[in-house]
């Protein structure tokens, strides 16, 4: 007869450990444990001394708000990887923007840790660089409508009934998080060319009403290499303490991950369709997604701090690529008009 499995005796303690690791450093973790389970601070205070084990649905119901990983905290080892994935519609404002508010949660805890990095392969350009720019943005989404859901129609009207103060300002938080965490990205001269094929594919099907609508987004595209540019040449972000690393591969990129660190825990996020993703904290996952991201390193050039001449090099190529697509749209006779809500002067 087969020994029965043996249950870890430092359950109680490694689940408390990765659930402090997630919620944010202003939470009070007795009052998460007591609000979540509808019990009282005494009671909450007991199963944090280990006086009381969290039973099975304890564990479930706090897991589940957190998206914490089972396998991890019982130690389970199996042959098969546990991903998050959050079905993603855009039709439904209040999908979208719950979708985001997660992702704004997760970059706000990598954001609090002590010892914290991102670092990220780029088949195309991350999300981070774009959400400042919301228009961008949204074009993004409008193509994830389009191929997604076969919704038709033109770019300008589905940004009416898309765009909400709320969606931006988790943009512009996001935006501002990121810009706190030091980073690591590898590149490619052709990181840009997605984006620019999308805009040139709507823009030849008719899916701008005016000509003005895919200049104003090259615009914000070409501020988008600027401001990417800036952090290159200063080798960091926000602060001289917010470090930013920026590699050029000579080879195009085979994944598109995202692997965020904090204080010693890792998730990854691979890049789905468009816009979507899944995301793990498996760490035999997360370790071999690291090493295949340091062999693109190795493989690549560091272009942060390196000299001038390669920096402007490998941004004239980004900035001539946009300026080839707005020759292209200019050409177009079409009269100026001003589009509503937009600066376009």
């Amino acid at each position: 007869m087969k020994n029965p499995l043996k249950i870890p005796t430092n359950i109680q303690e490694t689940f408390l450990t990765v659930l402090k690791q997630s919620i944010p450093a202003q939470n009070s973790v007795v009052d998460v444990i007591s609000d979540l389970l509808g019990i009282g601070q005494d009671a909450a205070y007991r199963r944090l001394r280990g006086e009381k084990k969290f039973d099975i649905d304890e564990i479930f119901t706090i897991c589940s708000t957190y998206n914490l990983s089972i396998d991890m905290i019982f130690s389970v080892k199996s042959q098969g990887t546990i991903f998050n994935y959050t079905s993603l519609d855009v039709r439904n404002e209040a999908n979208y923007l719950l979708y985001m508010r997660n992702l704004s949660k997760i970059i706000e805890l990598v954001k609090e840790g002590k010892e914290k990095e991102i670092i990220m392969s780029a088949i195309d350009i991350p999300v981070f660089h774009f959400l400042p720019f919301h228009e961008l943005t949204l074009f993004k989404l409008f193509v994830w409508n389009n191929t997604t859901y076969s919704q038709s129609g033109y770019f300008e009207n589905f940004m009416k009934e898309i765009g909400s103060s709320d969606i931006f300002c988790c943009y512009n938080k996001i935006a501002s998080d990121y810009s706190q965490i030091p980073s690591t990205e590898i590149w490619t001269v052709n990181t840009i060319d997605t984006i620019i094929r999308l805009m040139d594919f709507y823009f030849e099907t008719g899916h701008f009403q005016k000509r003005e609508t895919p200049l104003f987004l090259c615009n914000q595209l070409l501020q988008l290499i600027e401001n990417t540019k800036i952090w290159v040449e200063k080798g960091f972000k926000s602060s001289p303490s917010v470090e930013y690393k920026f590699y050029v591969s000579d080879t195009d990129l085979e994944n598109n991950f995202i692997l965020l660190k904090k204080d010693g825990k890792t998730r990854c996020i691979i890049k789905l369709f468009t816009i979507n993703s899944l995301n793990t904290t498996d760490q035999l996952f997360c370790q071999e997604t690291s090493n295949w991201l340091e062999t693109s390193k190795k493989r690549s050039v560091l272009l942060s701090g390196a000299s001038e001449r390669e920096r402007f090099k490998y941004f004239n190529i980004l900035q001539q690529k946009v300026r080839y697509f707005i020759d292209k749209i200019e050409k177009v006779s079409e009269p100026k008009d001003v589009i509503q809500g937009f600066d376009v002067a």
